[in-house]
């Protein structure tokens, strides 16, 4: 027996060395690793722009308001288009059922245009859209918009919660209110100090019903509603200050006649006052927060500019809006920290460095691609020398504006690692300058190139990373055509951040088309950019791999069984494998009968692949039904796990999902 061991031992390892090259250890099948590395010139975009903050995930933009629901889940009212995004209060994830994938626009006299205020009552949420000059509500159960209203500039919402009452008014004295139990309007004079101190600051109504506050400026106003009409007096009973100078953002006490929560506005910090019994004072105060950015913890809140309150009087909770910090606080009714939504998600600069130092730290990457770097924006001169060694030189011409600074080179992707995070936004969008620095660079000085002409299986690759319209784009695209059909060098183009117009969209697909590749890569967020990028290499990777399939290795066992493990390659996918047990006779041979206990692991394994569950704590999705939760229907609540740490879940079971790069499996048939 021992013999026959010996024998297939010898007759295998003759095989290996006939097949494969000499290596210390059998090359995994598809590694790639005896495959000459490609190379990818990362070039970043610079130019002012790219200063910009972005969102995504559980963050937000510049947010004006909040307010939450009887369920305690908050909903974030973001400047400009950027719509209303819902997140659940326990989890502080998107809820992506609501609207379109968690975040309401709108469309009409419904849009969600610069909504400086929001409150939620009875189901439904009213908005305050400034600049669109309508106050409109969206019915939460149904995400229908049923009712808008015309206000120039309304800036202010607040509700008599006991009466059903809307008080709703606009910058240039208009206003409307409406009684929300008959859903008729309530005809009010709003004029005389009514109108001309609740325009601007802030208004509520106290739990009662019986007072209509305002803030206007460092004065607070009290007028007097009609038990009757509902109406308030256009004139104020008293008149007082409040102690500040601003407030965008003011509430009442769910109970409490005399408590009122606001926002000091210059002060970065929320506020609980509470009036003397004659209503013509402050009694005294609370605060919470201070300047300026940083995440807020129970013993250090931080606030940058705080513009919406609001109060969950179904959960006693304060929410608290910070515009340029893009977070929003609860608190309890004394406003005792609770925790904090959101928070500056960071710049498009940010993103894209996050984004960069992902792939050029993830060993699966390196080991097949070589990388080098270089910034561009407007008024760079290209490249024509460098001095000191590979990895620590410079390049020359080099300045603020565009620069090559790192050679493609084994050890360029540790560089880019060091040095990456020192670059600042600044200057213009010239396409030309980052084409000119790769044309010169991969071609004209060929002594720094990192491509070897005797190598005509290397691969060579721009990675051109851009967040805003271009100018010379003929000019960039005859050096890139130039590349491309005299050298071979391919050309990426990704549109980064979401600023980029339509046009701007065109021009980086057709500088991709013309650079080979197939289209423009579309990255709105640092999630996406990170999985677009790995993509993208990870196409360039498997473009290059060369070896023989199905790959075979082979153990003998102590008993007379031999093990096999084959693998079946396809570029750019999962492949199919297998582990093969054969039964071996005394005499050497193979036993195939079927009476031999022979198996074949992947037939074993596909009979209990229906039986076989996966489960975690989702939120939002149970698991205790069938211990069975990650499956391809949870998609979007798993991405949205996956975004509270900036990172994402392709939607590989898609032939149209986005990222386009990741649409690895949309000829499979048994995918939509």
């Amino acid at each position: 027996m021992n013999k026959i061991k010996i024998l297939l031992f010898k007759i295998l390892f003759a095989l290996i060395l006939l097949s494969n090259p000499s290596y210390a250890k059998n090359i995994p099948p598809g590694s790639g690793i005896g495959d000459v590395p490609a190379n990818i010139l990362i070039l970043l975009d610079k130019s002012g722009s790219m200063s910009v903050r972005m969102t995504s995930g559980s963050g937000f933009m510049y947010p004006y308001a909040s307010a939450a629901d009887s369920n305690g889940d908050v909903y974030v009212g973001q400047y400009w288009r950027y719509g209303i995004k819902k997140f659940n209060y326990s989890t502080a994830a998107v809820d992506t059922t609501f609207a379109s994938n968690g975040t309401y626009v709108g469309s009409g006299r419904c849009r969600s245009y610069y909504p400086l205020n929001m409150k939620i009552h009875n189901g439904y949420l009213y908005v305050a859209a400034y600049y669109d000059n309508r106050v409109f509500r969206v019915n939460l159960s149904t995400g229908a918009c049923d009712w808008n209203h015309s206000i120039r500039y309304p800036r202010n919402i607040a509700i008599d919660t006991g009466n059903n009452i809307l008080y709703a008014n606009g910058l240039w004295g208009n206003a409307v209110v409406r009684n929300l139990s008959t859903n008729t309007n309530i005809s009010c004079s709003w004029g005389s100090s009514l109108n001309s101190n609740s325009r601007y600051g802030s208004t509520a109504v106290d739990a009662s019903g019986n007072n209509f506050y305002s803030i206007h400026y460092n004065r607070m106003y009290r007028f007097p509603i009609n038990q009757s009409t509902r109406c308030p007096n256009t004139g104020a009973s008293s008149v007082f200050s409040w102690g500040g100078s601003y407030a965008f953002g003011m509430d009442s006490h769910p109970t409490d006649d005399n408590v009122f929560y606001l926002n000091n506005y210059f002060a970065h910090r929320v506020e609980k006052i509470t009036l003397n019994s004659s209503k013509n004072n402050i009694q005294s105060r609370q605060t919470a927060g201070r300047c300026c950015t940083g995440k807020s913890t129970s013993t250090n809140i931080r606030m940058y500019y705080p513009w919406g309150v609001s109060v969950d009087k179904t959960n006693n909770r304060v929410l608290s809006t910070t515009y340029y910090k893009m977070s929003v606080h609860a608190f309890d009714l004394n406003l005792g920290f609770l925790k904090e939504f959101g928070g500056s998600s960071g710049t498009r600069m940010d993103g894209a460095k996050e984004a960069i130092k992902a792939i050029v730290t993830d060993s699966s990457l390196t080991a097949g691609v070589n990388f080098g770097y270089a910034y561009w924006s407007s008024g760079g001169a290209g490249f024509n020398n460098w001095f000191g060694n590979i990895t620590t030189g410079r390049a020359s011409p080099c300045n603020s504006r565009a620069c090559l600074k790192v050679r493609v080179h084994k050890q360029g992707a540790s560089r880019i690692n060091q040095i990456i995070g020192s670059l600042s936004p600044g200057g213009g969008t010239n396409a030309d300058d980052w084409a000119r620095i790769a044309e010169d660079y991969y071609v004209k000085y060929s002594r720094f190139s990192p491509i070897d002409k005797n190598l005509s299986c290397q691969n060579s690759y721009l990675l051109v990373i851009g967040d805003g319209d271009w100018y010379n784009h003929n000019a960039a695209q005859s050096r890139v055509v130039r590349m491309l059909n005299k050298h071979k060098i391919k050309t990426f183009t990704v549109a980064f951040g979401g600023g980029l117009s339509s046009n701007g969209i065109r021009n980086f697909r057709r500088m991709a088309q013309a650079g080979g590749t197939n289209d423009v890569i579309i990255a709105n967020t640092t999630a996406s950019l990170k999985s677009q990028l790995k993509a993208a290499i990870s196409q360039v990777i498997a473009s290059k791999l060369s070896f023989t399939a199905p790959a075979i290795t082979a153990t003998i066992e102590k008993g007379g069984s031999l093990y096999q493990a084959q693998f079946d390659y396809v570029q750019n996918k999962e492949w199919e494998g297998t582990l093969i047990r054969t039964k071996v006779n005394p005499d050497g041979t193979l036993d195939t009968s079927s009476s031999a206990g022979n198996w074949d692991a992947a037939k074993i394994l596909e009979k209990r692949s229906k039986a076989r569950k996966i489960w975690s704590q989702i939120p939002g999705v149970d698991y205790k039904n069938d211990y069975n939760n990650w499956v391809d229907t949870n998609w979007s609540a798993i991405n949205t796990l996956f975004e509270q740490t900036n990172n994402e879940v392709s939607g590989y079971h898609s032939k149209t999902d986005q990222p386009r790069n990741t649409q690895r499996c949309k000829n499979v048939s048994s995918v939509k």
